[in-house]
């Protein structure tokens, strides 16, 4: 049996999409099958089973997510015991896939790693936390990445990652803009106190202590008088001085009166400038307390510190949607549009009176959960489920292998680069790196460039693939260093790597 357990993401644990009678599992096992794998959703394991054990909550919190992930981990340990089972995949959906990979993260040292199969993220949003920074203080590992670390030491992680992510997709767009507003809340909140902004003037700290005192002795006198409807039996008569005394007290509380607001004039401009102080900082805080609300960002000493589109945890590989897909998406995206509007000013024009911050939240949340937009289609589109199975059945991995190893002999420097790049951070422990490198530099022995490229792409794998291979790689390098000085140096130092 190959079970591939499915994690849904925010706000989606009421939704059916995931579950065993869902369409996405229906039409991913239907794909499965005309591939040829054993693979299949939920196999073994129960509709009941599928809820209440692989389940979460679905809060938008690091608190809900880790706590998912604890009891993931347990999950997967349990299956990795069985005897009955041969491989284990997993599919997870936005931030499901944070929750699926920290899972692994607890529980890799607990189980086989030749039970684990393929990781397939949709939509993932993946956070650099403060924990987890590879350049954080117990992380001194050269080249800071968790990559190179085990390509160092050997280490494998098991399994295969994939991450399928769409260039249009909102969640990914709208949290990297968050992280990036937290970061700048300072910046955001003096920008009252700057002397110009797009143009417009510094407004002053205060008025001047005589001009509020202008302002408040013009108002004096001033008032309302009552309208014969409202109070026919007594008229608005002018006022009739009476007794000396009386002339006195209202002389006295004319002075008292001017005192005070002489008083107040003069303190003003301290109190303004205290409150723009107060202001500003209060900005600040709000800022940063709506972005980390927006975040989930709610576990102490574990901060948030970025937003990506690849993790770099674990060697993933990164599958792009070809523009054709992507078109088809993003129409569906649009023209669903109307229909959110229409959700969202329904949820926001109610009357005040009326007005519950439940009925908000749960407006947004069905926001999110819409199927029209684009981070909701990973698991409706059926070209992105096709490849969610040809990465399950293991074909995906060697197209993007091959795909990167032309690369390497191509005409582009920049291509050549990048491919170098993803083929050191994605296939660096991988065995069919090493013989798609050697096959494919045997078919093109002519091309320097490529000859080249590929025996410095050997060095960089870790010595867990390439020493076993060590004989065949010594033979390619015999060819190789008769292309030039460049390439007899390189070759000499990729012997040595593999001494």
């Amino acid at each position: 049996m190959e079970p591939v357990i499915v994690i849904h993401g925010t706000f989606a644990n009421e939704t059916t999409w995931w579950r065993p009678e869902g369409n996405f599992c229906r039409l991913l096992d239907n794909k499965l099958k005309q591939k040829g794998s054993e693979a299949r959703c939920w196999d073994s394991i129960s509709a009941v089973e599928a809820i209440s054990e692989y389940g979460w909550s679905g809060l938008n919190s690091e608190a809900s997510r880790s706590h998912a992930a604890e009891l993931l981990s347990k999950r997967i340990e349990s299956l990795s015991r069985n005897p009955s089972i041969k491989k284990i995949h997993f599919v997870a959906h936005s931030h499901g896939g944070n929750v699926l990979l920290k899972s692994f993260l607890l529980c890799r040292r607990e189980i086989d790693d030749r039970k684990l199969g393929s990781f397939v993220f949709l939509g993932t949003p993946f956070f650099e936390y403060g924990s987890l920074n590879p350049k954080g203080l117990f992380w001194k590992t050269r080249g800071d990445t968790t990559s190179q670390f085990n390509r160092k030491f050997g280490i494998g992680t098991g399994g295969t990652f994939f991450v399928i992510q769409s260039k249009h997709d909102e969640a990914y767009q709208l949290l990297s803009k968050a992280v990036h507003l937290r970061n700048s809340a300072y910046a955001y909140s003096r920008k009252m106190g700057q002397k110009s902004f797009s143009g417009v003037p510094r407004p002053p700290m205060s008025l001047s202590p005589l001009t509020l005192l202008k302002l408040r002795l013009g108002r004096f006198g001033i008032r309302k008088w009552p309208s014969l409807q409202e109070n026919p039996e007594n008229p608005p008569w002018p006022i009739q001085v009476g007794p000396l005394h009386a002339e006195l007290t209202l002389v006295l509380g004319i002075v008292a009166s001017s005192l005070a607001q002489l008083l107040l004039s003069t303190c003003a401009p301290l109190i303004s400038v205290a409150k723009r102080w107060g202001q500003r900082w209060g900005i600040y805080f709000g800022i940063k307390a709506i972005v980390s609300t927006a975040l989930g960002d709610d576990l102490a000493f574990e901060r948030v510190l970025s937003v990506k589109k690849i993790t770099d945890v674990v060697p993933a590989i990164m599958i792009e949607l070809d523009n054709r897909v992507e078109e088809v998406i993003l129409s569906n995206a649009i023209s669903g549009t109307d229909q959110i509007l229409v959700s969202l000013y329904r949820s926001i024009s109610v009357v005040p009176s009326e007005f519950e911050l439940e009925s908000l939240v749960d407006s947004i949340s069905d926001i999110f959960r819409a199927k029209q937009i684009v981070h909701s289609q990973y698991y409706q589109n059926d070209s992105v489920i096709d490849i969610a199975a040809s990465a399950i059945c293991g074909s995906l991995k060697l197209i993007q292998l091959n795909k990167l190893v032309a690369q390497l002999f191509g005409d582009s420097k920049t291509a050549r680069t990048d491919a170098y790049d993803a083929i050191k951070a994605q296939f660096s422990t991988d065995p069919d790196a090493v013989s798609a490198l050697l096959d494919y530099a045997a078919q093109n022995p002519k091309n320097a460039n490529g000859v080249y490229n590929t025996v410095v792409t050997l060095g960089g794998l870790s010595p867990a693939v390439t020493r076993p291979r060590k004989a065949e790689i010594n033979r390619f390098c015999d060819q190789a260093e008769k292309v030039g000085q460049s390439t007899r140096s390189a070759c000499d130092a990729l012997r040595s790597w593999l001494e």
